[in-house]
């Protein structure tokens, strides 16, 4: 049934001994181990000789040394996690990065030829003399644009100044003759614009209640919105501890071993599957009926929602 690759065969093997040694120490029967455990007997055997052709897959056959060891007294947790469950994936990775450090050295090593004779020549074209005009030419012509004609302007007003402070005085004395009328006659055009303000606000503040009626009718429009209900449902209580592996719709949502009196809810739109380790210790209810074992005891068992007709 499972295909074993040497390595988990090997680990199987070695499992299976220490836990038939521990077993006899003890003086318990194998009957015993599986009417404790609710393993089959022809699995326990086949785990105490190694035979891996009658076990199922290996996430099955590490729960079953798990439970197996903690009946004889054993860790089983931590012996369940001497039998891997992959070894294919870790050597792949670790050969693949070998084969490019030579790549890099050699690309290192070819291309800092070119580049010490390459670099020499445009320093030296390039630092001394372009760079140095590039940044001082523009100063140069932006500041002395701007300082001629800063200095031809301020020279020639100078002879000129007794002129244009004559005229700036009779300027100013115009402006304040002006300014003094205006303020004259801005108090009355001041004085008669706020009746005109406040009639307006007393006409506007009536205007104020009916726009404020309105505003309640829209609040008893919206209407509270119904999440559509799930067409599948399936519940779970754990009779006793069992590896589950539940699929919703295509995707897997849940895959691990859970305890005995554990209670589980899942949801699906169109399937709903679920994989039992130990079928007769799970009970399921599709859509709030009468809960139902999933298979017998110790079994293996897939069952779809709802069923295929």
């Amino acid at each position: 049934m499972s295909k074993l690759d040497p390595i988990q065969l090997e680990q199987l093997k070695e499992i299976g001994v220490h836990l038939h040694q521990t077993r006899e120490q003890q003086s318990k029967s194998l009957e015993e181990v599986a009417a404790k455990t609710f393993i089959p007997l022809r699995l326990l055997q086949a785990i105490e000789v190694g035979q891996a052709t009658v076990l199922p897959e290996p996430i099955f056959i590490q729960g079953f040394i798990r439970r197996y060891g903690d009946v004889v007294g054993l860790d089983g947790i931590a012996l369940s996690k001497q039998f891997s469950l992959d070894t294919t994936a870790v050597p792949a990775k670790s050969e693949q990065p070998k084969a490019l450090p030579p790549q890099f050295t050699e690309h290192r090593a070819i291309a800092p030829t070119p580049d010490p004779g390459s670099k020499p020549i445009y320093t030296q074209t390039l630092s001394p003399a372009p760079l140095n005009q590039q940044i001082d030419s523009p100063n140069t012509v932006n500041s002395k644009p701007r300082q001629e004609p800063t200095y031809s302007e301020s020279t020639s007003p100078t002879r000129l100044n007794p002129l244009y402070a004559l005229y700036g005085l009779a300027g100013i004395t115009i402006m304040g003759g002006a300014i003094f009328l205006i303020s004259q006659f801005s108090p009355q055009s001041s004085e008669s614009t706020p009746p005109e303000t406040s009639a307006s606000s007393v006409v506007d503040s009536p205007s104020a209640p009916p726009d404020s009626q309105p505003a309640p009718s829209p609040v008893a429009s919206p209407q509270p919105s119904v999440a559509p209900s799930s067409d599948i449902e399936v519940s779970v209580n754990l009779a006793d501890e069992s590896w589950l592996r539940v699929t919703v719709d295509g995707e897997i949502q849940y895959e691990g071993i859970l305890p005995q009196g554990e209670q589980r809810t899942w949801t699906a739109k169109e399937q709903l599957i679920i994989r039992a380790g130990n079928a007769g210790g799970v009970l399921a209810s599709f859509n709030g009926a009468t809960p139902q074992p999933l298979g017998n005891q110790g079994a293996v068992a897939t069952v779809t929602f709802p069923e295929a007709e």
